[in-house]
Formats: structure tokens, sequence, C-alpha cells
């Protein structure tokens, strides 16, 4: 185990932003076995052909004095690297290549593990960074307001959405469709703050997974300065969304049988931030199926995964889970995982005034002279019976800007009537 003084290079507050792993100074400290250094730059030797002790440097991600020139000169002993001299007495820029010896080592490590890519860093390692570094922040009250500014809400329910973004405890948001529950979520993940550490693969009983993806981890620039350990990636508290395509395999270690390498899953890459399982009830894994998968995690913020090996590992359950669904919830869940979800939260439908007051926001929006007279008139006419949703005044304006744009005239108002038959034309074809 790696002695927990050395990880950091200040320990400053919980979460501030100076707090980086310290670059380690020594193989010991990379928590790697040298042997697994040594294959990683047989590998990248293998396929890049030379490369320069810098160029290894910035490939691996770990310090050439200390770490890369002990495995090279190890390496050289054994004869499966040579270095083409000459080129500068800093050593930096030696050029480093295979022999015919160490080709065939390569193929060798190949095989066992076909990674090739930054240097991993260890299972435990991950926890201890996780916990002095990135757990996620509580939401201040004027945050929660911010992050909604474009979206209109009662106050009832964004005391409900502030008190739930308070901890990193799971949510439910339930409700008619067309309310802003998706928004909602995508709205107050923009505004999280602090930020994650990730790394670029985490290394278990000899096995490599994958971790870093950008397109759920997007890189900042946090001022981090040199002397940090680069086989960590700040990034933006991560959004994983995922809606019907989901299924139960998406949920675990994804193994390659070309590389013998594993792929993270999508809740471990949303670890800080927030996993959105938007549509609930419509993917492709039963929800029965999918809660009791996620029962455990979300109570102990523990998940376990089965190695082909046969060896079982323990890693962090660490993102905010928010289930969002148009489904009855007594449908969906029974009593015992209800109780594992702390905030449950009713997206209702707008009142009149809430509506009035999102069709002027979307008539701003989209350049249309606003009518209260007209708009009243439009409300009384089609929603005698037909429940409101906050959507309508964005789908109706957005018609109109799209059909005074074919007729090559001003939007107005005038057109809401023809503006209703688009948006409500499937309801009468089904007769509802």
């Amino acid at each position: 185990m790696i002695d927990d003084s050395k990880l950091f290079r200040n320990r400053g507050e919980e979460g501030r932003p100076e707090v980086m792993p310290r670059a380690p100074e020594n193989v010991e400290e990379t928590g790697l076995k040298q042997d697994f250094i040594e294959e990683l730059i047989l590998k990248f030797l293998y396929y890049k052909g030379t490369l320069s002790g810098s160029e290894l440097e910035n490939s691996i991600r770990l310090p050439y004095f200390g770490v890369l020139d002990k495995a090279l000169k190890e390496l050289r002993n054994l004869t499966l690297v040579d270095v083409k001299r000459g080129i500068s007495i800093i050593e930096l820029q030696w050029e480093f290549t295979l022999t015919g010896k160490g080709v065939e080592r390569a193929k060798e490590a190949l095989e066992r593990n076909g990674y090739v890519g930054p240097a991993p860093v260890p299972l435990h390692t991950y926890f201890e960074v996780y916990k002095k570094y990135s757990k996620i922040l509580p939401l201040k009250k004027e945050k929660v307001r911010e992050s909604l500014s474009g979206l209109i809400f009662d106050d009832e329910t964004l005391k409900k959405v502030g008190i739930a973004f308070l901890s990193a405890k799971s949510a439910f948001l339930y409700g008619e469709p067309g309310n802003g529950k998706t928004s909602l979520v995508e709205a107050i993940a923009k505004v999280m703050e602090g930020h994650v550490l990730v790394p670029y693969a985490i290394e278990v009983s000899g096995q490599i997974i994958r971790f870093y993806d950008p397109m759920h981890h997007k890189e900042i620039d946090i001022g981090q300065g040199d002397r940090y350990d680069k086989r960590w990636i700040p990034i933006k508290r991560p959004f994983v969304e995922v809606g019907g395509e989901l299924r139960l395999e998406n949920l675990e270690l994804a193994f390659n049988p070309e590389t013998n390498e594993y792929l993270a899953p999508l809740q471990m890459k949303a670890n800080g931030g927030i996993m959105l399982v938007d549509d609930f009830g419509r993917q492709q894994v039963k929800p029965e199926d999918l809660l009791n998968r996620w029962i455990v995690p979300l109570e102990k913020g523990v998940d376990y995964y089965n190695l082909r090996t046969g060896e079982q590992i323990a890693f962090p359950f660490l993102a905010k889970v928010v289930f969002s669904t148009n489904l009855t919830v007594s449908d969906l869940v029974d009593e015992a995982f209800l109780r594992r979800i702390p905030f449950k939260i009713h997206i209702k439908n707008p009142t009149r005034e809430l509506f009035i007051i999102i069709f002027r926001m979307y008539c701003e929006k989209f350049e249309i002279e606003y009518n209260e007279e007209k708009l009243n008139a439009f409300i009384d006419k089609y929603y005698k019976t037909r429940p409101m949703r906050g959507s309508h005044a964005r789908d109706l304006l957005f018609y109109i800007k799209a059909l005074a744009y074919y007729l090559d005239t001003e939007p107005s108002l005038d057109y809401l009537d023809e503006a209703a038959k688009n948006l409500f034309a499937e309801e009468e074809e089904l007769g509802t």
C-alpha cells in the first residue's frame, strides 16, 4: 500500500483545486510493479519503433527520472532495448528502440495484455484520491436558482430540487412528459461545484480497466502546475445520461478479448457527478432487474464486479443517480427500493399562471410579439379538458417561427390555431 502522506502535494481543504496527486518519485510510489512498467515501454516501442525519453514520458505519463529510467536501464541490461547514442548528452533526448529479442518479448506481453496507453493507477489509489479530492459538494440555494433561471417552476418544486441536490443521495423525478424533468437535471449538472480527477486507466490484480472517456469526461485546466501525477485528468463533474437503450450488460465491466482489457461501465464514469436514468421504465432491461442490480450500491456506495479470472472486486459507487419517469412510480418500483431513494419529486403540469410566464419567455426567445389577449383566448379554447405541458409553449412558438419563415412573413400569434393543429394532431388521430 502506498504511504498516504505521499499521495498529495499539499492537503489544504478537501476539494480545493490545488490539491493534486503528487508525481511519483520512484517506482514504488507509482503503485505498479516495475515489470508492468517495463512491459508498457516494450509495447510502446513495438508500435512506435523509436521513442525518445521525453516521448516515452509523455506517452506513459510517468516521470522519466526515478521511474522510467530505472525500467529502461533494466531493459537495456536484458538486451531488450537499444539506445541510439550521440544525439544529445541529455538523457531525455536519447532515442530508444527494441532489439530483435525485445520485439519477441513485446509480442508476448501484448498477447497477455494488449493495453497500450498512459500508465494506470492502482484501484486502492483511486479510492484514496477520490475520497480526498472529488466528493460531490452540496449545492447552495442560489446555485440551484441560477441553474434553473431559464426554466419555470413553482417555488415548492424549486425547494424540493434544492434539498435533493444537497447531497450525493439518489433522487426520483416523476410526472407527466414535457414538463422539464430532463432539462432540470441537465441544468443543475452544469453548475455543480468543484471538479473530479479521473485516471486514464485502473489496474487491479494485474487487470486493466480503461476509465477515461472523452465523451463523458470534459478536461479542464485548473492551474495544477507541472509536478503532479499526470496519470490523472481534472474534468468537469461528469453527467452521464442513459435512456431506453440501457441494457443490464452496460452496467458491468466490458471485456475486450482482443486486447484482454476491460472498459469501465457507465456508472463508474459518472463517479463524482450525475447519472441520469431518463425515461425510467422504458429501458430494454426490466425495471425490477435494474433496481435489484443497484439496491446494494445505492445504499452502501460500493459496487461489485466480476473479473474473468473469477475474482470479485469492490469499486466505489459515487455518482448521484437520478431516475426520471413519466410512468406511475408505484407500478415501477416497490417500497423496499423507494426507501433507498430519499428524494422523490413530482414535476407537475404548470398552472395557467406559470404557463403564461413560460409562453412569454419563449416569445422573447423566438422574437415573436407577445399578446396576452390572444394567448388567453387560445388557452380557453384548447385547454378546457386538455392538460397543459411546459413544453407546449416552446413547440407552438417554434412551429409559428418555422411557418412564418416558409410563408416569408413575420411570425405572429395569429398562427396559434394552425400551430395547435400540428401540436395536437396525434391526439386527434388517436381520439384522445
